[in-house]
């Protein structure tokens, strides 16, 4: 089923693991987001967590949302996942006694 909206908003929780997609119409929920085109090469659940658009069309397929088409996408990453290679918040130097 292909719908077309002219103002889409994806925000991604990392708590409920699901996308809050809203449109002028209507807002529900879904687990996965994916583009037809490859805007990037990151995963779009670990490094982005707010997708906005204008003029989108989109499909639900099961439990994704696929996007055909869009105009003005802006992604907005509001953290970067707990990466083992960089770990955050430990001290810069050890004093050992």
């Amino acid at each position: 089923m292909r719908i077309n909206v002219k103002k889409f908003s994806a925000k991604f929780s990392a708590i409920a693991f699901q996308w809050t997609i809203t449109t002028e119409e209507f807002e529900f929920y879904i687990q996965n987001l994916e583009f037809l085109w490859d805007i990037q090469k990151e995963a779009l659940k670990c490094r982005i967590q707010i997708v906005t658009a204008e003029n989108v069309e989109f499909e639900l397929v099961n439990k994704c949302v696929l996007i055909v088409k869009a105009e003005n996408i802006k992604t907005e990453k509001l953290w970067d996942g707990w990466n083992p290679d960089f770990p955050k918040g430990l001290a810069k130097t050890v004093t050992v006694k």
